[in-house]
């Protein structure tokens, strides 16, 4: 009897071994799953926090690496695949951007003005303008007030050449938001390519009210007034953008332009010579700077700037025309029926 009870009871205490081992071994399994879980959540947490922290100190590359550990850990979290689209916006690879903004609105999961927008912006920013059209269309149609659809739209349109639907977006877009400087140089731009330059006058004279700070719209405002050969203020307007903008080389030269036409060689030389210095290989302002040179009887630096004219281009027709007059008139009768045989033959 005690040879059975004893047996029974060490059947019965091996059965409690067995039971107790299982129970601490799903208890184990069961942190081990929790720790794996809680892993995973902070890792993707961290990634996405790291990534923010680069994106803010414009450290993009490091940015990306860290939003790609984040959509490794979680591919369906859309924020991961939308900051990573920014990043790679940032960096300027638009490409790969578009196919992570796109995961981005299937991982949201539902339409977005914001995430359309994008989109569209990575579109125009490689020059697909129908599919950056195309996405800012699907923005108006659930925004009519987005201001930033309605802005782009416009800017599609005028790659389109389509300057009246340009101008309407451009003024939507000041509907909504009247004081966004910006959009009035846009709008002036456009209508003064449809040959309103009244108008556009007034938009960029509203656009440095708001900023008077904005070089480009003095800038603007400079080429519109000497297109309608008002060089006074063309003058005025190019030397305030000057003033923003020290050593601009468009507004140097435009502002060097305006004084010839006023027949102020001297200041205008003293623009295009500014300007050289920037680009020395400019071969249409080392002509400009002859001509001012030979209005004022220098024409030695006259020569000298057809001289690199032709070094540049050998193809300038004008230069050795030009050439063979100044020799003429310095006695080099030779040089000069060089310089038109050669004029005649390029």
């Amino acid at each position: 009897m005690l040879y059975e009870k004893n047996n029974l009871m060490g059947h019965n205490v091996w059965i409690d071994l067995i039971n107790s081992r299982l129970c601490f071994l799903s208890v184990i399994f069961t942190l081990i799953f929790l720790v794996s879980l809680s892993a995973c959540a902070y890792e993707k947490i961290g990634f996405l926090d790291k990534g923010l922290s680069f994106f803010k100190e414009g450290l993009y590359e490091e940015a990306v690496e860290e939003f790609e550990h984040a959509v490794t850990v979680n591919p369906d979290d859309w924020k991961g695949h939308f900051y990573l689209a920014e990043s790679l916006y940032s960096l300027g690879k638009y490409d790969r951007a578009i196919i992570e903004y796109k995961h981005a609105i299937t991982c949201y999961g539902e339409p977005s003005v914001k995430l359309h927008n994008k989109l569209g912006d990575t579109y125009l920013a490689l020059g697909q303008y129908e599919h950056a059209r195309d996405e800012y269309l699907l923005v108006l149609s659930m925004d009519m007030n987005s201001e930033e659809a309605h802005c782009n739209l416009g800017c599609v349109y005028q790659h389109f050449n389509l300057m009246d639907k340009a101008a309407e977006e451009f003024k939507e877009t000041i509907r909504i938001n009247p004081e966004n400087y910006l959009v009035y140089n846009n709008l002036a731009i456009t209508l003064a390519n449809c040959g309103k330059t009244g108008e556009a006058i007034q938009y960029l004279n509203k656009a440095v009210a708001l900023n008077s700070s904005y070089s480009d719209a003095y800038y603007n405002l400079g080429n519109i007034y000497s297109m309608e050969k008002d060089y006074i203020n063309s003058i005025n307007a190019y030397q305030k953008a000057l003033d923003l903008s020290p050593g601009n080389y468009k507004i140097l030269c435009n502002l060097g332009t305006s004084y010839y036409k006023l027949k102020d060689s001297s200041s205008a030389i003293m623009c295009w010579e500014e300007a050289i210095k920037i680009n020395a290989g400019d071969k249409l302002i080392l002509y400009n700077l002859s001509q001012a040179y030979y209005s004022k009887g220098e024409l030695d630096k006259a020569i000298k700037n057809l001289e690199e004219v032709i070094y540049i281009d050998p193809s300038f027709k004008s230069a050795y025309w030009d050439l063979g007059y100044y020799y003429l008139y310095k006695g080099h009768i030779k040089g000069a029926l060089s310089m038109w045989y050669k004029g005649l033959f390029q």
